[in-house]
């Protein structure tokens, strides 16, 4: 017929544009060899720090502590994913609590309105409580996690219990908190592809 007489073509013409598209963007994505997606050498670098085992001491690159809270980027960035959240009564290593005051005097609340800091760190703590100290040295303290239920009916009449997360600290080694104190929890997040982001020139 005519008709298919011309469309057969046109199709085949397409299918062969479309796989040839296919294969330059799987080309376009596939990893370097160099750093398995990231940006030449600088990514390649980045890696190697990501993975990095620190080891308390005077080291090259610098060492680790005296207070932290994991010994490598990974131990945090599960899979270069998001953190795992923690079980009821311990913390992941992937979670960490953020620290901060409220402004009591005009200078501080200029300090914040101004953007010279995001935020106020605690005092004695600054902006994060270290939960791991090296030898010789007591860790500023432990968070623990606890789990209050909160019972919750869906549409059909169903209960369900939903679980909101209460945050305590213990073993604080510089003494309490200031008055002031907000405490902020956060886990990991997920960072693959910054690599690439970050190699967009600007």
């Amino acid at each position: 017929m005519i008709i298919s007489a011309i469309i057969k073509p046109v199709l085949q013409s397409f299918f062969v544009i479309l796989v040839i598209g296919s294969l330059a963007l799987a080309g376009e994505n596939k990893p370097s060899n160099t750093d398995e997606g990231r940006a030449g050498p600088a990514g390649a670098d980045g890696k190697t720090l990501f993975f990095r085992q620190w080891q308390a001491g005077k080291l090259p690159g610098g060492g680790l502590g005296p207070f932290y809270n994991a010994k490598s980027c990974a131990a945090c960035h599960v899979k270069l994913g998001r953190g795992r959240v923690s079980a009821a009564g311990s913390t992941d290593p992937s979670f960490l609590l953020r620290l901060s005051v409220q402004p009591s005097n005009e200078e501080e609340r200029k300090t914040l309105a101004f953007g010279d800091k995001p935020f106020l760190p605690e005092p004695e703590y600054g902006g994060q409580l270290q939960t791991k100290a090296v030898l010789g040295f007591h860790a500023e303290g432990r968070v623990i996690v606890a789990y209050i239920a909160k019972p919750y009916q869906l549409d059909d009449g169903t209960t369900i219990n939903l679980q909101r997360p209460a945050y305590s600290t213990v073993g604080l080694s510089k003494g309490p908190f200031d008055r002031r104190i907000t405490l902020s929890p956060r886990i990991a997040q997920p960072i693959v592809g910054m690599g690439r982001i970050d190699a967009i020139s600007d």
